[in-house]
């Protein structure tokens, strides 16, 4: 018997105007020309702890610079962080916060150079050795502790000439600029300046680490009382938020405990046969709070159960 041969059915061609299923259609708000960046997906601008930076006042990339120069900070030991911290006056910080860097994040920084390796090969005490390990301890002793930062978000040009702190005396030990690729050209900035970048994926980089810069102690005590002040009151709202919400609780189940009580005494009071007229004008009735309707439906049901016994 001879095989049937298979006939392929030709392809639909799909109109113009017709609707296109779901699994091709392009995401909302996107047409089908306009590519995808890489760093799409991170629109929303979270702080540390999971707390969000809102501010109606920036754009949106400022926000996600903000929120990627919060990452790397908190990542390299900076713990808190905070938004909009006045450093010295006339000077609100976009973020600001302080540490005490461990030696790798110290060299993070880009503050220390790498662990001197161990020379391969020796079998005996290398007295040059310790004399060159010696001296990268004293550069990481050397650090100001605490270690404070401040980092200003430039999204435009027009924002970065409008800023007049450049050549100000620095309030912080490290001074950073956060911006968008290609904005700002490492020569023209104070060399006092460390460089952040926002890159491609949503991730900072250190394009151009900062001068470690001699500040006053009292400098130093005022900007980290800032910090705490400013964490202060995001941490105290919250706290009293759930103070307010544990009270509501407390109170809700002592009133629930005794509306039940009184719904008890309502529904013994009509079972036992006293009439509706008294039930109502009872003083249990009216804190239980119980509807009328519920009352005369249950009266008439006892009496019911009455008829059935006798």
């Amino acid at each position: 018997m001879p095989k049937r041969q298979r006939t392929r059915r030709p392809a639909q061609r799909r109109s113009e105007h017709e609707t296109p299923p779901p699994s091709q259609r392009p995401p909302a708000g996107r047409t089908e020309e306009e590519p995808v960046s890489q760093g799409a997906e991170k629109e929303a601008v979270a702080g540390i702890d999971g707390a969000t930076m809102p501010d109606a006042n920036k754009t949106d990339l400022t926000r996600r610079i903000t929120a990627a120069a919060a990452t790397w900070l908190d990542a390299r030991g900076f713990r808190p962080v905070e938004t909009e911290v006045p450093a010295v006056t006339g000077w609100v910080a976009d973020l600001a916060g302080f540490c005490y860097p461990t030696r790798t994040e110290a060299q993070s920084l880009k503050l220390i150079d790498k662990k001197p390796p161990y020379p391969t090969g020796l079998t005996s005490f290398s007295e040059e050795y310790h004399r060159v390990l010696e001296k990268w301890e004293r550069t990481y002793a050397a650090l100001p502790l605490p270690l404070t930062a401040v980092v200003e978000v430039k999204a435009s040009p027009a924002d970065l000439a409008r800023d007049t702190k450049w050549g100000r005396q620095l309030p912080a030990h490290l001074v950073y600029l956060a911006t968008p690729p290609n904005l700002v050209c490492g020569e023209s900035l104070d060399a006092r300046w460390g460089m952040l970048v926002l890159m491609a994926s949503g991730d900072m980089r250190l394009h151009r680490s900062a001068q470690v810069n001699d500040v006053a102690i009292e400098q130093t005590l005022s900007l980290v009382c800032q910090i705490a002040m400013r964490r202060d009151n995001f941490t105290r709202a919250a706290r009293g938020r759930e103070f307010e919400k544990q009270a509501r609780q407390t109170t809700n189940t002592e009133i629930n405990r005794k509306r039940l009580s009184k719904a008890m005494e309502v529904v013994l009071a009509v079972l036992d046969g006293k009439p509706v007229d008294d039930v109502l004008r009872d003083s249990a009735y009216r804190e239980a709070k119980l509807p009328k309707w519920q009352i005369e439906e249950l009266n008439g049901l006892a009496k019911s159960f009455q008829r059935v016994r006798v």
